[in-house]
């Protein structure tokens, strides 16, 4: 899942995929606290509504004048629930994953 790319014309990466057969998607909507990585990521759209429970908080900032770097990353487990290629309606719970926002300059 992605919520924006470098490229606005570029291909998405949004995508399911279950049981060998490939589901794209329309953009997620990312909403988290930026505040706090510790805090619930969702990620919604018409096909997904998914929660990322954090367990750990990886976010890190640097900056060196001529570059930064300001990563929020959250690693957890996510749980909710997905809508198939065929219709299906999945459920999902505590599958470990990560989200993470980095935003960068050089």
């Amino acid at each position: 899942l992605g919520d924006v790319s470098a490229d606005p014309g570029a291909p998405r990466e949004d995508a399911l995929f279950v049981d060998n057969v490939l589901t794209k998607l329309a953009p997620i909507d990312f909403t988290f606290d930026r505040g706090s990585a510790l805090q619930p990521w969702r990620f919604r759209n018409d096909r997904v509504d998914l929660t990322l429970t954090p367990r750990y908080d990886n976010s890190r900032e640097l900056d060196l004048l001529v570059a930064q770097t300001n990563l929020r990353q959250a690693i957890g487990t996510i749980s909710g629930t997905a809508i198939t290629h065929s219709g299906e309606q999945i459920t999902l719970v505590d599958i470990p994953a990560w989200a993470e926002e980095h935003l960068a300059r050089w």
